[in-house]
């Protein structure tokens, strides 16, 4: 596998978030961002889209890159190379029955993102909610359902909270503190006082989906780079040789960094951080 020399490390893979690092926050990836990926493509980088998003979503949006790359989505709950399946870790009955009760102590419901085999539905919404409320979040509205039309076959990849901090701390604290095996990031919602919580089944994160991804290829820790924004990237930035956040990256994330960027995701931070590491020139990511 080709690689490229900083000093005494050989990358080889390189893992992005999309939202708050890749996608600017009109949701597009800048032309720099995009030429220097097909850039390091085709130098033979392995590239991986490394995301909390639903997998059918990610395909859309990646789709300004010139090149096919393996995406670890609904934060390492499934993953996909070519459209195969290597990981799917679904939340288990037990869980989601306790979730989705307590939430109903709180007040509060989440919404599911499932595995649906047929790929018609991509999110389980509570019956009352109104769909163009997740536009943003699937291809298509055709892709929603309501809880009382959700599917048995469906397996819940992650079960989803996007409420008032202040509302939704206590269900955090009886799921997480009470015993309940799972993994449970915290990110910063949409509005102000807003957070978004998710439910996974213990073991889904970023981290071990690209630790079990590089396996599989034969890279070693120290010849991946992961460059992310949110709390739920944590794990990944930790995991790697080269662990980057982004300017725009919460206070939790830049502890843990090996790198903070100078620049945010408006800034095509990703590309300009690469070109860094990778010594890229202007003229040669303009060839891409």
């Amino acid at each position: 596998m080709p690689s490229i020399n900083k000093g005494f490390t050989m990358y080889k893979l390189l893992c992005i978030d999309l939202d708050g690092t890749l996608l600017d926050n009109e949701k597009n990836i800048s032309s720099l961002n995009v030429k220097v990926l097909n850039t390091l493509n085709k130098k033979g980088i392995d590239i991986v889209i490394a995301t909390g998003r639903h997998f059918e979503k990610v395909a859309e949006l990646i789709s300004p890159l010139n090149f096919d790359c393996s995406i670890i989505a609904n934060n390492g709950a499934i993953a996909m190379e070519e459209e195969e399946i290597f990981i799917l870790n679904p939340v288990n009955q037990d869980l989601l029955q306790t979730v989705i009760a307590k939430g109903k102590d709180y007040g509060v419901k989440p919404y599911l993102h499932v595995f649906d085999e047929d790929r018609k539905t991509s999110i389980v919404i509570p019956d009352g909610d109104v769909k163009t409320a997740h536009a943003g979040s699937v291809c298509s509205l055709n892709h929603i359902c309501h809880y009382k039309d959700m599917k048995k076959s469906f397996q819940v990849l992650t079960i989803v909270f996007l409420e008032n901090k202040n509302r939704i701390s206590a269900l955090y604290s009886d799921i997480v503190n009470g015993g309940y095996a799972c993994e449970a990031p915290i990110m910063r919602g949409f509005r102000k006082d807003v957070v978004m919580v998710e439910f996974l089944e213990k073991g889904s994160n970023k981290a071990s989906a690209i630790r079990h991804y590089a396996t599989l290829k034969g890279i070693k820790r120290e010849e991946i780079i992961t460059i992310g924004d949110e709390n739920n990237d944590i794990d990944m930035i930790k995991s790697a040789g080269l662990g980057i956040a982004m300017a725009n990256a919460t206070k939790s994330l830049k502890e843990n960094a090996d790198r903070i960027s100078s620049y945010s995701n408006n800034d095509s931070g990703v590309g300009k951080e690469l070109m860094d590491i990778f010594h890229l020139t202007m003229e040669e990511v303009e060839r891409n």
